[in-house]
Order: structure tokens, then C-alpha cells, then sequence
């Protein structure tokens, strides 16, 4: 059973496959990607996959559009039954858009971007690019072939700007990362902390690594805290972090690509 957080009644259906135990997580609630990609007239249902709530796959067709979250877990973690049964709805749902049926487009942030890849066929583990956790930011370059893309235009110019920049930036929390992309992937951006930093799959997935519904001070007084007392970085890592995060993230502009890829 999904958690309706909008009070909206005739509208557009999105859903949201959270990957966290409880709406309000440490860092941050699930309604932050109503917040981030939602219009007024929107419902955005949310269902709590710790909890083995997932929309009916028969039914996916009632939605407009459909995200999943990312979350602490790992995509490898195929000992949680969660996990196992959000990589075979996955399946599921790509097999029904490979057969002809028309879905509503699927965006998967961190976790989910890594779920996508492990439930059809890739592989993911440790951060290659990186010997520890990244968080903070990352500038992504945005690869010539994602120019093309009608939803990535169509956010340029809701930006008035004359083309796609070569790169963002997007905050980011990932200790894991895509080492093997799933068949019929194609990289859409990278950087020197992932290789895979966007991906899509077909007409319908749309994939990132980064954390575009995420906002700096959740990063400063949520995510890096944790990591500190955790004793991830060091005093000197802690300060570069921060002075990153001085330069505001170009989170506006992912999420416009995303809400784009989602809805036209």
C-alpha cells in the first residue's frame, strides 16, 4: 500500500519507489522528490520498498511517471528480499516496454540508477574513480549524444540558454558505482568520480548516479556529519568538501531534465 503525500484528488498520478525504511530518513524525507519534480495538479504516491510495498506492475499504466529513490542500501544486496523484489519488478516492467506495451517513463537516482543496472544485466560495486565515499559534488561532463535528446532541449531552452553546457554540477552520496553497464545502456554523462553518471536505457529509463533532488544543506548538515562520525574523511577531506559546496549545484537544471524526460 502506497503513502499518498499530496492531498490532490484529479490529477496526474506519479509514483515513487522509496528505498529507505521510513518516510522521514536521516537524510531526508521521501517527499523531497515531490518537491523537486512535481507540478501543481500532481499526486505523488509513495511506496516504502523496505516494506515490500511496490504499485502493481499490471496496473503501472494508471501512472504518469515513476521514480526510485536512492537509498543506503546496495544493489548487491541480494540476502534482503527488497532488494531482490525491486530488481525483478524492474524486469518486469522493461519487458513490458520491450514487448510494445506504452508505460510511463522510469528515473532512478543512486541507488535506483544502481538497481536498474544490476536487475537488467550490469554489474555494480565499489567506487573505481574514488577510494572512499563521494560525497559533496561533482562536475559532470555531458556527452555530445545527450544533446540530441527532445527532453534535454526542451530544459535548455526552459533555461534560455543556446545550447546544453558541457558540464554541471550535482551533489552526490555514493559509495557504489555501475562497473558494467546492462545491455542496450548508453552513457550520457561522467566525470572523474564515476564512469557512469548518466544513463539511458530505450526511450523509457533515464538513470543517475548523482543525487539531483538533494539540496546542499542536506549534504552539509545531514550527510556529512554522518560520515564524520563515522570517520570516512579527514579533517582536511571534511574542509574540501565544504569549500566545494560554496558554488551552488546545478541541481535546478537536472531536475528540469528529469521532469522533462518524465512528462513530455
Amino acid at each position: 500500500m502506497a503513502e499518498n503525500v499530496s492531498n490532490v484528488t484529479n490529477e496526474k498520478k506519479f509514483a515513487v519507489l522509496w528505498c529507505e525504511p521510513e518516510l522521514e530518513w536521516n537524510w531526508g524525507p521521501a517527499t523531497m522528490y515531490e518537491r523537486a519534480l512535481s507540478a501543481p495538479g500532481e499526486k505523488w504516491e509513495i511506496f516504502i520498498c523496505q516494506r515490500m510495498q511496490f504499485p502493481d506492475i499490471n496496473k503501472i499504466q494508471d501512472y504518469a511517471g515513476v521514480v526510485i529513490s536512492g537509498g543506503e542500501s546496495s544493489a548487491n544486496g541480494l540476502d534482503k528480499e527488497w532488494i531482490r523484489t525491486q530488481q525483478q519488478w524492474i524486469r518486469d516492467y522493461h519487458s513490458k516496454v520491450e514487448a510494445g506495451e506504452k508505460l510511463p517513463k522510469l528515473a532512478a537516482i543512486c541507488l535506483g540508477h544502481q538497481q536498474v543496472c544490476a536487475a537488467l544485466g550490469g554489474k555494480v560495486g565499489k567506487n573505481q574513480l574514488s577510494a572512499k565515499q563521494v560525497l559533496g559534488a561533482s562536475f559532470l561532463n555531458l556527452l555530445p549524444q545527450f544533446a540530441t535528446r527532445p527532453y534535454m532541449q526542451a530544459a535548455v531552452a526552459e533555461f534560455g540558454m543556446e545550447k546544453m553546457p558541457e558540464t554541471v554540477m550535482l551533489l552526490q552520496a555514493h559509495g557504489e558505482e555501475i562497473h558494467q553497464l546492462p545491455e542496450g545502456a548508453e552513457v550520457l554523462a561522467v566525470s572523474k568520480d564515476a564512469s557512469v553518471e548518466c544513463m539511458q536505457i530505450g526511450s523509457h529509463i533515464l538513470a543517475w548516479q548523482g543525487h539531483p533532488e538533494m539540496s546542499r544543506s542536506c549534504v552539509l548538515d545531514m550527510c556529512l556529519p554522518d560520515s564524520m562520525r563515522e570517520g570516512e574523511y579527514t579533517a582536511e577531506e571534511e574542509k574540501q568538501i565544504k569549500e566545494r559546496l560554496q558554488t551552488k549545484p546545478d541541481q535546478k537544471f537536472v531536475r528540469c531534465v528529469i521532469r522533462h524526460f518524465l512528462k513530455d
